[in-house]
């Protein structure tokens, strides 16, 4: 494995609250001395770790220039309220073929997908196998490592329709009664952080978290509620 300073990440689909934390930590995470994001257009970036590069994943003459170590992919997430990440690359589960074959060209040998699945399709998914052919294509391409991260969807709103936040807002509500704790949204900063330890600690393979795998890595599910609730606040300040 490379020196930390000498490896870069790939980030794609960083969309929507989600997307902007996993962008966050990987800037600041010592390990990767570039971290490129794909961009729809061009565009000029005030730090120098971080490396916009524009790719058109429809264009039969897409390519990554920059070879890259790890790849961190977030398949759709729904855009922020704000367009603060407009000009981000959106992907869909139809896009992994695609960027698997890129990828895995520019030298990529560890990848990260990050889905968020609703908590109730949470049970449904399979718990060690993939979930369907775009999830199967990231297996044969060859990753090293390949992760495939299911995290429960917070409910994010897609736009800022006082309605759809108030009825999101009331099934939030009832799912916090119905579903059971393992299932429960995590915090963006800590999928985040889940994402970059999975990485590091899940070694060589292909590795299935689903929310309560999720949990177990961070250790969570150690903690006594007030520990949780403790840890909870430190990381909302």
């Amino acid at each position: 494995m490379k020196p930390m300073v000498d490896r870069s990440a790939y980030a794609i689909g960083v969309v929507g609250r989600l997307g902007e934390a996993i962008l966050e930590a990987l800037i600041g995470c010592a390990r990767y001395g570039a971290v490129h994001v794909a961009t729809r257009a061009p565009l000029s970036s005030t730090l120098g770790k971080l490396q916009p590069c524009p790719l058109t994943l429809e264009s039969s003459n897409a390519a990554i220039s920059s070879p890259i170590d790890d790849v961190y992919c977030c398949t759709d997430l729904r855009p922020g309220f704000h367009g603060r990440d407009r000009a981000y690359l959106r992907a869909t589960a139809a896009d992994l073929p695609a960027i698997a074959r890129l990828t895995r060209a520019a030298g990529a040998k560890r990848f990260v997908l990050v889905t968020a699945l609703a908590p109730l399709d949470q049970l449904s998914a399979p718990e060690r196998g993939v979930r369907d052919e775009f999830e199967l294509a990231l297996v044969e391409a060859g990753f090293g490592t390949l992760v495939l991260l299911r995290p429960a969807d917070s409910g994010q709103p897609a736009s800022g329709n006082p309605l759809e936040r108030i009825v999101l807002g009331m099934g939030n509500v009832l799912a916090g009664y119905l579903i059971p704790q393992s299932m429960q949204p995590l915090r963006p900063s800590l999928v985040a952080r889940a994402a970059l330890e999975a990485v590091e600690s899940l070694g060589p393979g292909t590795h299935v978290l689903n929310a309560p795998g999720i949990r177990k890595l961070l250790k969570l599910e150690e903690q006594p509620g007030w520990l949780r609730r403790r840890a909870k606040g430190k990381d909302e300040g």
